[in-house]
């Protein structure tokens, strides 16, 4: 059956509790357990942690959770866009691995490396998934996110007076519209999203 997001908080007091009330219970530890899924897609212990570890912990573990769920939605959408080909875990896993060696084959050639010589698991899934949105979002501004002159007018009448003299143009003006109206997509998605959560799992999922 699936689960509403209004169900998320009470899904980690729930986890709260019960790992209070049951010390022993052995705890979930290893990252490619299936925790949950959002629309078919899997969620797994490693997500949930990396979310709480993204946030150096200013969220909390149901905002965590409804992150992954922000996540999951658009990475749906990016399979059906075909911007990617898989939206499991160890994929990006994987291609840490890879950008990894690739950087320090360039190194040991003498090549330029931009950034970090290595870099975290956790800083590649952000790097990459960010590049995956502006895919998905170019897709979506040429059909649904297409905006019609009204559109841009109007929405540059309700915020020139916080825009500077730079940002004054249509690009810019296009580029914050389509941000905006995305964000809103997202939010319904999130709301038609059908999310089963594995309670069994999360209970014994350690938080810190």
């Amino acid at each position: 059956m699936g689960r509403t997001l209004l169900a998320l908080a009470a899904v980690v007091t729930t986890l709260v509790l019960a790992a209070a009330c049951s010390p022993s219970s052995s705890a979930v530890t290893s990252p490619d357990i299936r925790v949950a899924t959002v629309d078919g897609l899997p969620v797994v212990v490693g997500e949930l942690q990396r979310e709480l570890r993204r946030s150096r912990g200013a969220i909390s573990a149901d905002q965590a959770l409804r992150r992954i769920v922000e996540i999951k939605v658009q990475q749906a959408r990016m399979l059906r866009e075909g911007v990617i080909q898989t939206a499991d875990y160890s994929s990006y896993l994987g291609g840490a691995e890879k950008e990894n060696a690739r950087r320090k084959a360039a190194l040991h050639k003498g090549e330029a490396v931009y950034g970090p010589t290595e870099l975290e698991p956790d800083y590649y899934f952000g790097y990459r998934f960010d590049t995956e949105v502006v895919a998905l979002k170019e897709r979506l501004a040429a059909r649904e996110l297409r905006p019609a002159e009204a559109d841009l007018r109007a929405f540059h009448e309700s915020v020139k007076t916080h825009l500077t003299d730079f940002e004054q143009n249509k690009e810019r003006i296009h580029a914050l519209w389509l941000d905006q109206e995305y964000r809103a997509l997202i939010q319904a998605w999130v709301r038609q999203a059908e999310v089963d959560i594995d309670h069994e799992v999360l209970d014994r999922i350690p938080l810190q």
